[in-house]
């Protein structure tokens, strides 16, 4: 791996043309569509996630995002022309976005595909050179990752490193010129700790605590159903998914009431996704006191200050805190860690446009959970402790290349008004310019 990545900065100076780009976008989509039960064997073995949930979650966005990249690279990589002012009369202003160089992809365990290959469709697309470190925890799909990249591409231009910690460790001690993270803020941490030594630009996608507000102006059945669904795909197991509930207090019981019962009625118990391992089934039974059940989305009344409150869950749990009014609730919101996403169900407008003024977050959500992440036109990304920077989309693309700026001046006459020798007849004629 040492001289992989060797090989890989000693040829940062031979840039990867836009052709050789969607060559290597179309062969990943073929690869992908090629091995899609191998795809769904590694999700299953991984965290029993059913091929229709593997397909939607994990496969059919790389699709999607792989023909946007293909057919926009041109005008995403084209010359862009920027207004000159006229005091500099005579030459013009341009930018152009250009590869960082070699960057280094760090993905999760909950979607260890799609958080893989969507990162990995921009850095392409951007034109860089790239070592993908997939996750030790989901061991069936880090082994497929690792075989379909390093069997069909060029270690040259895209490498899958073993997925060991001990090869984490060494990765970070290497310089890069970006590293795009993907899991929870204490190792967010570290990678930005170890970037920070080199100077090293980072992109952190972590978590954190996405609210879920349940107003009593909504329609209430639609809205448990939609969080409820959204709630338990990969049993919850998901960074945007609704961490707790803010609900009036006049409803928190038919609250609790009713998304319990859609326990009976929405889903089928061998098709939901499992814990992914027994470590994280302990953190998860620590939190709640033992709530957790197989299959089933847990719902219960807490305090504000309870244990299950002070980390991202994770998992099927869905503790509920109440309010008494509006600006009980903006006081709540105003104190909040700021998440990834805000979820607010409600039909009244002077609701929401409350709720989103102290918003801030990543992604404000009206009436819907989760749906959001198909639409690879929306930039995806968090602030503060969820984490910097864009990724997918045209986004994904401006992430993993910097913008240039180009300047040209004509061979004219040199305008000596700035320069020495100085005198107050210049200064009058600067300051008009200026004025």
């Amino acid at each position: 791996m040492k001289d992989i990545y060797i090989n890989q900065r000693n040829l940062l100076n031979q840039p990867i043309d836009i052709y050789k780009r969607k060559e290597l976008l179309i062969k990943l989509k073929k690869l992908i569509k090629a091995n899609e039960e191998n795809i769904f064997k590694a999700l299953l073995n991984d965290l029993n996630k059913h091929k229709n949930e593997a397909f939607v979650t994990e496969i059919a966005l790389i699709y999607k995002e792989i023909d946007f990249a293909i057919k926009n690279i041109k005008k995403w990589t084209k010359w862009n022309k920027v207004k000159t002012p006229f005091y500099l009369f005579g030459s013009k202003s341009q930018t152009i976005f250009r590869p960082l160089g070699q960057v280094l992809i760090i993905s999760p365990w909950n979607f260890p595909i799609y958080l893989t290959i969507s990162p990995l469709i921009s850095a392409i697309a951007a034109g860089n050179r790239i070592i993908l470190k997939t996750s030790e925890i989901s061991a069936y799909s880090s082994e497929f990752l690792i075989n379909l990249i390093n069997q069909n591409f060029d270690s040259n231009i895209i490498y899958c490193a073993p997925s060991d910690l001990e090869t984490s460790k060494w990765l970070l001690d290497q310089k890069f010129d970006l590293i795009f993270f993907t899991g929870s803020t204490s190792v967010g941490k570290i990678v930005a700790s170890k970037a920070a030594e080199k100077l090293t630009p980072t992109i952190l996608e972590l978590g954190g605590k996405c609210p879920t507000i349940i107003d009593k102006n909504t329609n209430l059945d639609y809205s448990f159903e939609n969080i409820f669904l959204n709630k338990m795909i990969n049993f919850g197991q998901v960074c945007i998914a609704p961490d707790f509930l803010l609900v009036h207090n006049d409803i928190k019981d038919l609250v609790i009431e009713k998304l319990t019962l859609l326990n009976k009625t929405l889903i089928n118990k061998q098709e939901i996704a499992s814990i992914i391992n027994q470590n994280h089934k302990n953190r998860l039974n620590e939190l709640s006191n033992n709530l957790l059940q197989e299959a089933q989305l847990v719902v219960f009344e807490a305090s504000v200050d309870s244990k299950i409150m002070e980390e991202e869950i994770f998992g099927p749990f869905l503790p509920l805190i109440t309010y008494k009014n509006d600006q009980e609730l903006i006081n709540f919101l105003t104190k909040i860690q700021k998440p990834l996403a805000y979820y607010v169900y409600s039909k009244d407008k002077k609701f929401i446009k409350n709720v989103f003024k102290y918003a801030q977050t990543g992604t404000f959500s009206i009436n819907d959970s989760l749906s959001f992440i198909s639409n690879y036109n929306l930039p995806f990304g968090g602030i503060g402790n969820s984490g910097h920077g864009k990724s997918r989309g045209y986004a994904g693309f401006k992430s993993f290349s910097y913008e240039q700026s180009y300047y040209k001046k004509w061979l004219l006459k040199n305008i000596k008004l700035q320069f020495a020798p100085h005198t107050e007849n210049k200064l009058k004629w600067i300051k008009k310019l200026f004025k």
